[in-house]
């Protein structure tokens, strides 16, 4: 089979797994909402990975099904995690954050840049949690310890991945012993 043939024929898995991580299309359009998306930018989303998975598909797999629904739930999490929650500034004050911001050079902004010695502890820590996240061998396991560790609570984490707050709980706890031990 080509890619294309591939892509027409498992398109529906698409909507099926967007409506199914999500329970139903209402509640997908919601959460979408609250990350800045709309329904249709899921789709799309899913519609690329479906994309990509066609053009590396292996005949050899049968189970093509899987393998694209798999693939697209995750690159849905990231979509969503990398978009964020909207930060909303009331009217009166967005100029007046902006102009906050606006630096004229580099000295301006002295005071919020870490001296030599953070730079240096903030690598080391930087290399220390990669080693330890590469012991976390399952992709959804790592994203819920990376979206934890940004602030995301247990609930956000489930509505963004469509799994329980408890299967996340337990995910994250499985993983963070893997980490430590």
């Amino acid at each position: 089979m080509t890619p294309e043939q591939i892509f027409d024929n498992y398109k529906y898995v698409v909507k099926l797994t967007v409506d199914r991580m999500y329970k139903n299309e209402h509640q997908a359009a919601s959460v979408a909402k609250n990350y800045g998306l709309d329904y249709q930018d899921l789709l799309q989303i899913g519609y690329a990975e479906l994309w990509h998975m066609a053009l590396k598909h292996d005949t050899k797999h049968l189970n093509f099904f899987g393998y694209a629904t798999t693939a697209i739930r995750f690159s849905l999490i990231e979509a969503t995690a990398r978009k964020g929650s909207l930060v909303k500034l009331p009217v009166k004050n967005r100029q007046e954050i902006r102009d906050s911001l606006v630096f004229d050079n580099v000295e301006d902004c002295d005071d919020l840049l870490p001296d030599s010695q953070n730079v240096e502890r903030y690598v080391i820590n930087k290399l220390i949690l990669e080693e330890r996240m590469s012991l976390i061998k399952n992709p959804i396991n790592v994203t819920i310890v990376k979206l934890s560790a940004i602030g995301y609570s247990d609930k956000e984490i489930a509505t963004i991945t469509g799994f329980s707050h408890q299967s996340i709980l337990a995910r994250r706890n499985r993983a963070i012993k893997k980490m430590v031990g």
